[in-house]
């Protein structure tokens, strides 16, 4: 009787293809040379494994797409990715084994013809990945450069905030473009779009009052989330598919009613987040940001005040500083950005870092402005 070695997991071969050891002789099925540029970052969630790649096949122009990575190429139709338009990006199927053709549309390079399964036994701890990508991190000098440039990359991104925002001013109040970035804020990466759509059909005005649990009412109303309800949005629009439930949409709600209530206690959301607090400085300002719950985490806890801060208020404290020339608003607001310590690591952040062979204790990017920085390199 002939024993077959038992097939490696998917998730031994998406570690495998993060950590950038292809064998130089590796080709898709049709016969194509493949040189992976960039693996892309592995999303470890729903979607396609790595997004986004950069490839060439047989030394022709850079191929810029998701990779999907399975143990047998069948997967791909028994997931039913065939008809999910979230892998309609899929520009390279990776495979153990080719049991079955692929998309005739998308290569496929089928690992086990290159790669021996003891291999992918043969990978180094996390820290150390991709030898060949700089150590920028490696020497003080070194360093020191690595930083200016994740700063100068990090101001780009803020000012390109700050720049949306100044647009966004030609046609909104200041408070209803800071409400509408809010509850974007959010949305996290899945539902930034449903959020934005809310603050835009129930705007600040309509939503507005000293009571948390009336503007909480509203806006899930809107929503379309509560059975039987019909509002200007439907439950489809949302994406809950792998969402804690810490960060269900309610419950941000629910913390973006307790902000609006405070704010109308006082003088308004604008002035509250601010003319206010910004003056005031950080801590002042997370706090007016956070919402607590009465049972469980807070509905808006500090990372995501942190987040709203750095990506909505600061930024859009920069635009109406430019456009009414007052100076001092500005320069708190940069001060504030430049020094706004960093927040819950992202997959993202630790990829770069990954990338970049930063050593897990260093101190060096400790501010949210690294962390943006980061993101946008």
């Amino acid at each position: 009787m002939v024993q077959t070695e038992p097939e490696p997991s998917e998730t031994a071969l998406c570690s495998y293809w993060n950590h950038g050891r292809l064998p130089a002789t590796c080709a898709t099925t049709d016969g194509r040379r493949l040189e992976v540029v960039y693996r892309g970052q592995w999303s470890h969630g729903y979607g396609p494994d790595f997004r986004p790649a950069i490839f060439c096949l047989g030394h022709g122009q850079a191929i810029r797409g998701d990779v999907e990575v399975h143990v047998r190429s069948s997967m791909w139709r028994r997931h039913g990715h065939h008809e999910n338009p979230s892998y309609e990006s899929v520009r390279l199927h990776v495979v153990w084994r080719a049991d079955t053709d692929g998309p005739p549309d998308i290569p496929m390079l089928e690992l086990s013809r290159f790669v021996l399964p003891s291999d992918l036994e043969k990978l180094p701890q996390p820290g150390g990945l991709d030898q060949s990508l700089c150590t920028a991190f490696g020497s003080k000098d070194t360093s020191t450069h690595a930083l200016e440039v994740i700063e100068a990359a990090g101001d780009t991104r803020f000012n390109a905030r700050c720049d949306s925002f100044e647009s966004e001013l030609v046609s909104l109040t200041p408070q209803q473009a800071l409400y509408e970035a809010l509850l974007e804020c959010m949305g996290y990466t899945q539902n930034k779009l449903p959020f934005r759509l809310l603050a835009q059909y129930m705007p600040y005005e309509v939503v507005a009052s000293r009571d948390p649990a009336e503007v909480a009412r509203t806006l899930q109303a809107a929503s379309g989330l509560l059975p039987d309800t019909c509002g200007p949005l439907s439950a489809r629009q949302w994406n809950l598919s792998r969402i804690r439930p810490a960060n269900h949409p309610f419950r941000r709600i629910n913390g973006i009613a307790d902000v609006i209530a405070r704010a109308e206690r006082s003088a308004g959301l604008l002035p509250y987040l601010v003319y206010e607090a910004i003056p005031a400085g950080a801590a002042e300002l997370s706090f007016r940001l956070q919402a607590p719950a009465a049972h469980g985490p807070a509905f808006i806890g500090p990372d995501r005040a942190g987040e709203a801060a750095c990506n909505t208020v600061l930024p859009l404290a920069v635009a109406l500083a430019r456009i009414t020339g007052n100076a001092a608003l500005g320069h708190h607001a940069l001060a504030l950005w430049r020094a706004w310590p960093r927040t819950s690591i992202t997959r993202v952040e630790r990829g770069m870092r990954d990338h970049l062979q930063v050593p897990g204790n260093s101190r060096l990017l400790s501010t949210a402005r690294h962390q943006q920085g980061l993101l946008h390199l």
